[in-house]
């Protein structure tokens, strides 16, 4: 995270309200990254086995897929 010298990019943004955001800093829950979806992770206490969580509006991997340039299509 953040908070311990971790890096603050684009690529690891994960959008969260006031609220969600103070408490998720001290639940011992981890936000990462699985196949471009943002994943929630639990602490053990919750999930022995910490399986990363998915919203249900994010079913579709993004598409990596890189944008033309005009000048491309010549």
């Amino acid at each position: 995270p953040w908070s311990r010298g971790g890096q603050t990019t684009v690529d690891n943004l994960t959008l969260l309200c006031p609220f969600h955001h103070r408490w998720f800093a001290g639940s011992g829950w981890e936000s990462t990254f699985s196949s471009g979806l943002p994943a929630w992770t639990p602490p053990a206490h919750v999930d022995r086995r910490r399986r990363p969580l998915f919203h249900a509006r994010f079913r579709v991997a993004l598409l990596n897929v890189q944008p033309r340039l005009w000048a491309d299509e010549e």
